[in-house]
């Protein structure tokens, strides 16, 4: 199944016609952890946040070469995701979610490494906080500066690597009240 995926994905099958491959012999699907990483990569890619969620909470997860960092991704892409969708109307809920991507459950089994930065769930928290009206909250922290602290030749390399983030970690670094001469040095 896992190789027939790769085919399907290569020859640009879609997204729903390859979940619902793997749906239709889901018994083969969970056999393997990479290829039921692919399964709920492809529910988190349609939406199906609460549903991957719950399916990586269930599973306890085996180290495998070529893995690392694919499930963890996944469990915190569909916590992250679920809180943007709860911003505006739940904002309680939605810092919840974030508080709780920003560790991994052992059954994962991967640890958080230390160069596993939570900007971007940092950043959606001080935005819920402003939601409630809270633009500093204080305590438990301030989730603001939080999200720009850290070694700035990291922040270079992970901004640079991911469009979105890069752009929230200027607009970040902005907020937090950083030299208008350093912004623009990362952004160029």
């Amino acid at each position: 199944m896992m190789e027939r995926d790769l085919v399907a994905q290569k020859l640009g099958i879609s997204v729903s016609e390859r979940l619902a491959t793997l749906e239709s012999r889901i018994a083969t699907t969970a056999y393997r952890d990479d290829l039921f990483i692919v399964y709920i990569s492809l529910l988190n890619n349609q939406k199906r946040y609460e549903e991957a969620l719950e399916l990586l909470k269930a599973r306890r997860f085996h180290p495998w070469e070529g893995g690392e960092g694919k499930v963890s991704a996944q469990y915190m892409y569909s916590l992250i995701e679920q809180a943007k969708e709860l911003l505006l109307t739940n904002p309680e809920q939605a810092i919840h979610y974030l508080l709780e991507s920003q560790t991994y459950p052992e059954n994962l089994g991967e640890g958080k490494l230390p160069n596993v930065e939570d900007n971007l769930s940092n950043y959606y928290i001080a935005k819920a906080y402003e939601t409630l009206g809270i633009p500093n909250k204080q305590p438990p922290i301030t989730k603001w500066p939080a999200a720009v602290q850290m070694n700035r030749r990291v922040f270079f390399i992970i901004m640079i690597s991911r469009q979105t983030q890069f752009c929230i970690g200027a607009w970040l670094m902005k907020r937090s009240g950083m030299k208008k001469q350093h912004i623009a040095v990362i952004i160029s």
